[in-house]
């Protein structure tokens, strides 16, 4: 019994760090989450001060195909009492939030 309890805590433990929801507060009410396309990010959050975008060419074993994917970077400077903030979109879809250094 104390092995497969220990077992199961080690299996949640393990997955605890593998999904974290990407979100970004933009001003005091407007939250952006996992999934938001870039017109819902622009309504809520305005235009970043800086953008980035690259295209990832990704080779699919299974299927055999070249798949290609539009990454953009967007990067909000809310001012000195906020961290900078850098959004990352997959195709179009918010997927990841990076907190920098200070803004200005």
């Amino acid at each position: 019994m104390k092995t497969l309890f220990a077992l199961a805590l080690l299996a949640g433990l393990g997955s605890a760090g593998t999904s974290q929801a990407a979100s970004l507060r933009c001003r005091d009410t407007e939250l952006v989450s996992d999934g938001a396309t870039k017109p819902e990010v622009l309504l809520k959050c305005g235009e970043p001060s800086f953008k980035d975008s690259r295209t990832e060419t990704v080779y699919d074993r299974f299927t055999h195909q070249t798949i290609y994917r539009t990454i953009e970077e967007w990067t909000y400077n809310f001012g000195s009492n906020r961290f900078m903030q850098t959004i990352i979109f997959v195709d179009g879809r918010l997927t990841e939030v990076r907190a920098g250094d200070f803004g200005r």
